[in-house]
């Protein structure tokens, strides 16, 4: 089983634009985090899961499994925690995931933890690709819940102009 505790969580929060390029190699690792119950069912009514004809019986999937899509999409939360650009200074987008691989099935009843690499930092037009190995510990289990490397786009923030 993974440590389970917080102590050591490293963090790069509030960051200017011109502070990105330092970026490149950081490790970073949050504090454990558990799916509410009742944000499954939003989950699947806002992905439009709930209106897939059921193509597998119930009982396959242990009670408050979060789906795998759910889990993906908490990277972003999950990384606001330990990697955080100030806001008058970057604009960030999503660019894309590769490899992304489930490990282990994660429930409501779990506690999951990411780590952050920073792996590469990529000057692109006015902005930066910034890519992230993720790996995802579960707390139950030797083996991570989900592994994915995730890039964003980030640009900087245009000036305000006065009009």
């Amino acid at each position: 089983m993974h440590d389970e505790s917080d102590e050591g969580v490293e963090t790069r929060l509030g960051f200017s634009f011109e502070e990105i390029e330092s970026l490149r190699g950081a490790r970073l690792r949050g504090s454990w985090f558990a799916v509410a119950p009742d944000r499954i069912r939003q989950f699947e009514e806002a992905s439009y899961l709930t209106q897939n004809a059921p193509s597998f019986g119930a009982g396959l999937y242990p009670e408050g499994l979060v789906e795998g899509f759910h889990l993906l999409s908490l990277l972003d939360h999950l990384s606001n925690e330990v990697l955080r650009a100030d806001p008058r200074s970057i604009t960030g987008w999503n660019y894309g995931l590769e490899r992304a691989r489930f490990v282990t099935p994660v429930t409501t009843e779990d506690r999951i933890r990411l780590h952050l690499d920073v792996s590469d930092v990529r000057r692109k037009d006015e902005g930066y690709v910034l890519t992230f190995d993720s790996v995802v510990d579960h707390s139950g289990s030797d083996r991570p819940a989900f592994v994915a490397r995730w890039m964003t786009y980030w640009l900087p923030v245009a000036p305000a102009t006065g009009k």
